[in-house]
């Protein structure tokens, strides 16, 4: 069994190697077992085979677990660096590219932050085409490696990252401490060579691209959302399916639909004030019915196209909004330009808008209301207006026997902002 040998994998292991019957099965050829008088013998032969490329690039792929996800493409770079010495930190290897998308590597040598981490390396991959193509979303794992300038086998890397999703909010994989430099200049032990030699050194990239489905989808707009802390309480996720572009009205309104006991449609502006903007905007219905209905919320507004769910768009994560009686719609009035719907994307060659067919998608995550969000929705309805504000609070007076009042009830003093109220 070929096999190959690392800081990750020090093992070669049968686990079903043989019964343990066959053990006392006597021969029929020679009368005898294989465990005699509570005796055997476990041997192992080795052949270690010459270490090339070939031999390199199947490593690395080796170390990459695809736990049963669809592999769409692999894609293996070299960046060879002839004189380490001078290198400079924020150095670019030469473009290549990963689905039509050019990449490159960056190399800081003397560490990310030469006052916090001048020990390490650091090492990042970019996808410099990230901001151009605003749908464009891919699905991968990334390895990295150093290596011997004239030796294969003499290589250092820290394993491969996990699945990450990479659009123009987030465009590199990160190696902040890719390896401390003494180690860099070590002689190993094998080979009796460091990874540097004569100041040359090769940097490697092994990139393994995965089909881009719905729960790959899924799970990047709920990355999108940061919680701060923030209890939920409850999400999901909402579709509304377009079957004819060019034949929506300017104002448009989705069906109504249910996401954490509470209802909600989705309002969509096609060319807004005729700005060449596409408008979306998530209302709620509950509010708009009960006037004591408060909701907290965080969204992801998206539009992708009908049948790869690797080509959308978001405008990024919303803040945290509050809906109530005062505000029932929370969005974008500058969504999208209208052009760019029908821009192909440079990955999936689609459009958000093809065939007239597009899909408008919501993922709502609802939080806990409590002393700190109601205070800060109070705060938040008194700020609309344009005053400068100098200073706030809050206070509270409790009514235990409100059947005994009478008119004209005073609370007890209370001070803010050194007035006393």
């Amino acid at each position: 069994m070929k096999s190959y040998y690392n800081n990750y994998n020090n093992a070669y292991i049968c686990k079903k190697y043989i019964k343990k019957d066959y053990l006392l099965k006597e021969n029929s050829y020679s009368k005898k077992s294989l465990l005699e008088n509570n005796k055997i013998i476990v041997g192992a032969f080795i052949c270690t085979f010459k270490y090339e490329k070939e031999q390199y690039i199947e490593e690395l792929q080796s170390m990459i677990k695809d736990d049963n996800h669809n592999i769409i493409n692999d894609i293996f770079f070299e960046w060879k660096i002839e004189n380490w010495s001078n290198l400079q930190n924020d150095e670019f290897s030469n473009e290549f590219e990963v689905r039509n998308n050019k990449w490159k590597i960056l190399l800081n040598p003397n560490g990310y932050d030469d006052k916090i981490d001048d020990d390490y390396i650091s090492v990042y991959l970019k996808n410099i085409d990230a901001n151009k193509n605003i749908s464009n979303h891919i699905y991968a794992k990334c390895l990295l490696a150093i290596r011997n300038y004239n030796d294969y086998s003499c290589f250092y890397t820290d394993g491969e990252t996990k699945y990450d999703h990479y659009h123009k909010y987030n465009d590199s994989c990160n190696w902040d401490q890719f390896i401390k430099r003494k180690e860099f200049n070590k002689i190993s032990i094998n080979s009796n060579k460091s990874l540097i030699e004569d100041s040359k050194t090769v940097i490697s990239t092994y990139i393994r691209l995965y089909k881009y489905e719905k729960e790959q989808y899924l799970e990047e707009l709920k990355n999108f959302i940061n919680d701060n802390g923030n209890e939920i309480i409850n999400d999901g996720y909402y579709e509304w399916n377009i079957d004819e572009w060019n034949k929506l009205q300017n104002n448009n309104l989705s069906e109504e639909f249910e996401i954490g006991n509470h209802k909600w449609n989705i309002f969509l502006c096609t060319n807004n004030d005729k700005n060449g903007y596409v408008s979306i905007y998530l209302n709620s219905r509950d509010v708009e019915k009960d006037v004591f209905a408060h909701i907290y919320v965080k969204y992801i507004l998206t539009i992708r196209n009908k049948n790869d769910y690797s080509c959308f768009y978001i405008n990024g994560e919303s803040d945290f909004n509050y809906y109530n009686k005062y505000n029932n719609s929370h969005g974008w009035k500058n969504f999208i330009k209208n052009k760019d719907l029908f821009i192909f994307n440079k990955d999936s060659s689609k459009p958000l808008v093809e065939n007239n067919k597009t899909v408008i998608g919501v993922y709502i995550r609802i939080y806990k209301y409590d002393e700190e969000q109601y205070i800060d929705e109070l705060r938040s309805l008194v700020q609309k207006n344009t005053c400068e504000i100098l200073n706030d609070g809050y206070c509270e007076w409790t009514i235990n026997k409100w059947n005994e009042l009478l008119n004209d009830e005073f609370s007890k003093e209370f001070i803010i902002d050194d007035n006393k109220w």
